[in-house]
């Protein structure tokens, strides 16, 4: 019987953020070796300007062949066009899925280096400052839609991580620590909007759903233990280790809410929960990402829509989209 992958550790991966940002994503991509093919994973951090030019970073390879790793960024200037379609697509698929690529000039260039396919896992953040990594296949055999929703899951820690590393190099290290914990959940500390009562217990409870996702679980039931862990919880926090000295470990909780500017009228969960539905995520991907439950989802993207004066879901989104395009 085969071993079943490690899926813990590629969310483990995405919030070791306390290091340079090439360091970072090597982790992420080297802990995704169980869907190596043969010819290498590969990603970087990209911004998007508004016309959806890409600014990327430098790519980080694991195992990629020489004749790949050459083409790597001239594959992925795609053009304003092409960068819109796979941003808007989805957080995670296979280029075969895309409209347009059956042969393009990119899936030309890519089967003349052995690269039949390719799987992305996009971690989007509505700031348009992201991470991406993408996995090189030599048959084309899209994943199943169990496995894109697996994947869609790691690019919402992928995009978190990212939005978290990216703070972490502009700003003071601790000036978005708002709690501290044990890993019981036991609050040693906490501070600002983290001091409400129901915070607190949804602090500790993600807490210990994490640290329960972290023991057997996550080589027993490994699709139970991403579902454990949660993007953020309550739609502003981030949870990651501090080791002291001594070598004990803390969970701190660092504020990671996306920049979601305009529309004064909205609070701050109602810009992000239409935000995410503009990127084209479900309700329950978007209680994935913010923690949240589906049902407060539903009841935050009524309340924006009713407070943007339109009673549809996609009404809104159009609407949110016009004021912050």
């Amino acid at each position: 019987m085969s071993r079943l992958p490690d899926l813990i550790a590629t969310i483990e991966a995405c919030y070791r953020v306390e290091q340079p940002s090439d360091d970072w994503l090597r982790n992420v991509i080297e802990s995704l070796h169980w869907l190596d093919d043969g010819i290498g994973i590969f990603g970087f951090t990209y911004t998007l300007s508004p016309s959806f030019e890409l600014d990327a970073g430098p790519i980080v390879q694991v195992g990629c062949p020489p004749q790949i790793r050459e083409a790597l960024h001239i594959a992925f200037q795609n053009g304003a066009q092409f960068n819109q379609a796979a941003y808007l697509s989805s957080d995670a698929g296979a280029a075969s899925l895309m409209p347009g690529f059956a042969g393009s000039e990119n899936q030309l260039r890519a089967h003349e280096r052995g690269v039949v396919d390719s799987w992305g896992i996009n971690g989007r953040n509505w700031d348009r400052r992201n991470a991406v990594i993408i996995i090189n296949r030599t048959a084309l055999k899209p994943p199943s839609p169990e496995r894109i929703q697996l994947l869609k899951r790691l690019a919402i820690h992928l995009a978190a991580g990212a939005r978290l590393q990216r703070r972490l190099e502009a700003a003071e290290r601790e000036a978005c620590v708002e709690a501290v914990l044990t890993p019981q959940g036991k609050v040693e500390h906490a501070q600002g909007d983290a001091r409400e009562r129901d915070t607190l217990r949804e602090l500790a409870h993600a807490t210990i759903a994490r640290e329960s996702a972290r023991g057997a679980l996550r080589h027993e039931q490994p699709e139970q233990a991403v579902s454990a862990w949660q993007g953020r919880v309550a739609a502003r926090w981030s949870l990651v280790d501090r080791f002291e000295r001594d070598g004990k470990r803390y969970v701190i909780a660092r504020e990671n809410e996306p920049a979601v500017a305009g529309l004064a009228d909205l609070s701050s969960r109602e810009r992000q929960v239409v935000a995410s539905a503009a990127l084209g995520r479900t309700n329950k991907e978007i209680g994935y990402d913010l923690g949240l439950a589906d049902s407060t989802v539903r009841v935050l993207l009524a309340r924006a829509a009713k407070k943007l004066g339109v009673n549809e879901r996609s009404q809104a989104i159009e609407k949110f989209l016009s004021f912050t395009s």
